[in-house]
C-alpha cells in the first residue's frame, strides 16, 4: 500500500469537492464517494494481506475457522459503516450517518453472538470444574 498515493488521491478528491460543494453539492458528494472507492481499491491488496495474515495465525492456533471468519466480518462492517456514514455527513446527511452507526452496531452485535455464547460456555464449564 503506498499511503503517499492514497494521500494525493483523498487531496485532489478533497480539493474537487471543496470546489464543487458551493455550486453543486451533489456533484461534491459524488466526488467523495468516487474518491472513496478509487482509495479502497489502492488498497485491497494490503487488506488481502492482512486476512492472510489472520488466517494463517488462526490455523496455527487451531482456532475455529467460524470465528475468524466472525471477526473478519466484524472488522469488515466496522470499516464499511465508518466510511458510508462518513459519506453521509460529507453529503450534509448527519442524522442518516447516526442511524447507519446505529445499525452498523446492531450488526455487529448479531456477528459477535456465537463468539459471546461460547466464551460464556468456555466459561460455564470451567467453573463447573471447580
Amino acid at each position: 500500500m503506498d499511503i503517499a498515493k492514497i494521500a494525493a488521491i483523498a487531496v485532489a478528491g478533497t480539493l474537487m469537492a471543496v470546489l464543487l460543494r458551493g455550486k453543486n453539492p451533489a456533484g461534491a458528494a459524488l466526488v467523495g464517494l468516487a474518491c472513496t472507492a478509487v482509495m479502497t481499491a489502492c488498497m485491497i491488496d494490503s487488506v488481502k494481506t492482512v486476512f492472510d495474515g489472520f488466517g494463517e495465525l488462526i490455523e496455527a492456533g487451531g482456532i475455529e475457522p467460524d470465528y475468524y471468519k466472525s471477526v473478519i466480518k466484524v472488522i469488515g462492517v466496522a470499516y464499511f459503516t465508518e466510511i458510508v456514514s462518513g459519506l453521509c455527513r460529507d453529503a450534509g446527511e448527519g442524522a442518516i450517518a447516526v442511524k447507519l452507526e446505529i445499525a452498523g452496531r446492531v450488526c455487529v452485535l448479531v456477528l459477535t453472538m456465537p463468539i459471546v455464547a461460547r466464551l460464556m460456555q468456555v466459561i460455564i464449564e470451567a467453573l463447573s470444574l471447580l
